[in-house]
């Protein structure tokens, strides 16, 4: 199984080149483009809601705070027996709990002046998030459904930390964890849009997971990560130009530090353009045919649900802007995944 993933190591860095070099880029709003809100209280709320709703934020995180009804249910086994791919998306973590706070709150308070989630969006403590113990509860739950999948061969993995957290508690009491192959994938992070999308030093991350997992595969993150921070170099020009300049002007400048700049500037639009994230759906989706190919047994992927929403979609626009009909996944859902195989000519 090992030897199938090298095989395909130098299609995937073939692939990355071409989607650093082709993305369209994507800029944050001036003051210019910010709406003036109303003067009657229900004015102000009708508006600042319709800001939040088109930036497609407020369901992204509200529907990550329910809880996944992972059940045994013989009709959705079947069809989870019967994939040759499922999808899985990471369990509750910290950050959608102080999502979810924040909108019970304003529900609760006088309509806000400014957008009410920028004090979440900006908690450093909430960078490369963990799970929450709702996310770890529901990873017990769910943990039964995963061990009744005995033909796993090979779970990809978001290198983001809560993906991680979801792939080991998820696993680690399959009859074959031990055989598995686990592959940490730079493809699967999340569309980068708030602190908790902005990654862990890897050499963190790496060391921490990689006493968990007994057959662990880190070398995509490695190839990316020759030239700095892994993730910057997966971003669409002129953001991954502008980044890398900030960092070599100024070496004491943690990589952090200067991303979360430029999400905080970017907010409540995305540091990654949707075109980009397009790009890293379909460069996963070819290089996963070309794994299957050359392994057997089935294939679980665990990501996340901005991301997942790309891997599903069904009807775009334009491939500038979001998926439009697309498959939005609970917290720790499982997903059969063969019928959006096939890549995307974007």
């Amino acid at each position: 199984m090992e030897q199938s993933v090298v095989i395909q190591e130098s299609t995937f860095v073939k692939d990355t080149l071409s989607l650093s070099d082709n993305s369209s880029s994507t800029t944050g709003n001036s003051p210019s483009d910010s709406p003036q809100l109303g003067n009657s209280p229900q004015q102000q709320q009708e508006e600042m809601l319709a800001l939040l709703h088109k930036q497609k934020h407020i369901m992204a995180h509200s529907i990550s705070s329910l809880t996944s009804e992972i059940t045994s249910d013989e009709g959705l086994m079947r069809e989870l027996h019967q994939a040759k791919v499922i999808i899985i998306r990471h369990a509750n973590s910290t950050f959608n709990l102080k999502w979810s706070q924040v909108e019970k709150e304003i529900k609760l308070q006088a309509p806000p002046e400014v957008d009410p989630f920028l004090s979440v969006v900006s908690d450093r403590d909430l960078l490369d998030c963990p799970l929450s113990d709702l996310g770890i509860k529901q990873c017990e739950e769910a943990s039964a459904t995963a061990s009744r999948l005995a033909n796993v061969s090979a779970v990809f993995i978001s290198p983001l930390r809560r993906a991680l957290q979801t792939a080991y508690l998820l696993f680690k009491s399959h009859p074959n964890f031990a055989s598995i192959n686990f592959v940490i994938h730079p493809h699967l992070r999340e569309n980068m849009h708030t602190v908790c999308d902005v990654p862990e030093d890897w050499s963190v991350v790496e060391e921490q997971y990689r006493l968990l997992f007994p057959n662990l595969n880190t070398s995509f993150v490695q190839h990316v990560s020759k030239e700095g921070p892994w993730y910057i170099s997966q971003l669409q020009d002129p953001t991954r130009t502008e980044l890398k300049a900030t960092l070599q002007s100024d070496v004491s400048k943690h990589h952090h530090d200067v991303v979360m700049e430029k999400v905080l500037a970017t907010y409540p639009e995305r540091v990654e353009s949707a075109y980009n994230t397009n790009q890293r759906v379909q460069s996963f989706k070819h290089f996963l045919q070309g794994y299957m190919e050359n392994s057997h047994g089935q294939i679980c992927v665990v990501g996340h649900s901005q991301h997942f929403t790309y891997m599903t979609a069904t009807k775009w626009n334009s491939f500038t802007e979001p998926p439009v009909e697309y498959r939005f996944l609970a917290n720790c859902e499982f997903y059969p995944f063969d019928k959006h195989l096939t890549p995307v000519d974007i």
